[in-house]
């Protein structure tokens, strides 16, 4: 290799590169000359430097590739894929920014690969959980056709565990999938691009086609393979506290990039802007690259551990929307139900109790009264006691610790919703 010929790298040098010394239709023109290499070189500097907000990495990466071009370091790296390997490493080893990778300029097939795949699978666990794996190509109507699918689902989990896009993706389903998120237009995130003073802010719509679900619990499980339009839209709902995120750390891969061909047939991946949550942090900088979920267990068994926490949380959504069984709504509010005043039942029984208006059970078509029970005699007892009306009633047992150990429970379903009191007490 001309050592000469390497001391002149400058990204000026485009226009005197000689003619390449191979014919296209020969089986040689697979092969990288010496010439070809440094045409590659000083176009791949100028590429980087202009998309960089720092004046100098041009220089440095300039700097950098003339030394080991002068230095004989790329000679043998003739094959394109294993010269795009090497400027990688040499590019990764100036800057310390893996995103920045050069490459043989292959057929992107991955639009091709999800047409032929279903779109946005939706599973449906126990009539209240929707498990949707999201097509992160979908169109508009697509995402109206999903949400008018899951418009009785109490919660939605979404699986992106296998959402690695390509880097060009279009954030246009993110958007449109997060407007029906949030009742009112919320920004989501912004994208700091290079050369421009003012970011880029991404907000959802006011309007969708169909009905918002802004107060459905929304959970989403991920893997080291949520990346790229995935990634920005787990962070930015984990961030605004409107996902719960289960599984494990995802790629790291939120910022913007752009494809660029260089010559004889490589390309390379630059980052063109920053993805910057709402409190200015770009995850992608951070310390730990990768969201870190809220609950963190292997991808395999993110939805069995969800589930529970779903079941929860579909159960917390039906008592906020007044469709919560007496059960249910019992478990939520205990602390907020209305009870009478305490009554003792009298009789050398040392219990006293007090009970709430009738809950209607939709389910059984009955009513249930909670209710708590109190010991006031010495030490511990375990008490059998009768609640019920005029019509019905139920036996139940309970121990008690001491003065201080009050029960609180509901009754089975009664056909009236005529009060009910203490019928009768003893100690077992």
């Amino acid at each position: 290799m001309a050592a000469k010929m390497g001391k002149g790298l400058v990204v000026g040098m485009l226009a005197c590169v000689a003619t390449l010394a191979y014919s296209e239709d020969s089986q040689a023109s697979l092969l990288l000359s010496e010439e070809a290499q440094l045409e590659i070189i000083n176009t791949l500097v100028l590429q980087i430097e202009q998309r960089s907000s720092d004046p100098q990495v041009g220089k440095r990466i300039a700097a950098h590739l003339s030394k080991q071009y002068q230095s004989y370091k790329y000679l043998g790296f003739d094959q394109p894929a294993d010269f795009a390997a090497k400027l990688t490493q040499d590019v990764q080893a100036v800057l310390q920014d893996p995103s920045i990778v050069v490459s043989a300029n292959e057929p992107d097939l991955s639009h091709a690969v999800a047409a032929t795949t279903a779109s946005n699978q939706i599973t449906f666990v126990n009539d209240e959980i929707a498990l949707i794996e999201l097509d992160l190509h979908s169109t508009q109507t697509q995402i109206d056709t999903l949400f008018s699918q899951v418009a009785d689902a109490e919660v939605f989990v979404f699986d992106l565990r296998h959402s690695r896009s390509p880097q060009n993706a279009d954030s246009d389903v993110l958007l449109y999938t997060a407007s029906y998120l949030f009742e009112q237009p919320t920004e989501l995130y912004r994208i700091d691009k290079v050369g421009k003073k003012k970011a880029d802010i991404i907000t959802t719509l006011k309007r969708v086609a169909g009905k918002k679900r802004a107060q459905v619990p929304v959970y989403m499980l991920t893997s080291e393979q949520t990346g790229v339009v995935a990634e920005r839209f787990v962070s930015a709902l984990q961030h605004l506290k409107r996902a719960y995120v289960v599984g494990e750390p995802t790629a790291g891969q939120v910022d913007i990039y752009e494809q660029v061909s260089l010559h004889h047939k490589l390309k390379v991946t630059l980052p063109v802007g920053k993805f910057v949550l709402h409190n200015g942090v770009n995850p992608q900088q951070s310390q730990t690259i990768g969201l870190q979920p809220d609950l963190l267990v292997t991808s395999f068994l993110a939805f069995q551990e969800t589930q529970p926490l779903a079941t929860q949380s579909a159960i917390e959504y039906r008592v906020l929307h007044g469709r919560g069984t007496p059960q249910e709504t019992f478990s939520q509010n205990k602390a907020q139900i209305n009870y009478s005043a305490w009554r003792f039942f009298g009789n050398d029984c040392a219990l006293e109790y007090r009970i709430s208006e009738p809950m209607y059970n939709a389910n059984t078509k009955k009513y249930q009264f909670a209710y708590q029970l109190r010991y006031y005699g010495h030490g511990s007892a375990k008490m059998r006691y009768t609640l019920g009306n005029g019509i019905e009633q139920m036996t139940q047992q309970a121990n008690f610790a001491d003065k201080t150990d009050i029960k609180s429970a509901i009754t089975i379903g009664f056909k009236s919703f005529e009060a009910i009191k203490m019928k009768s007490c003893g100690v077992v």
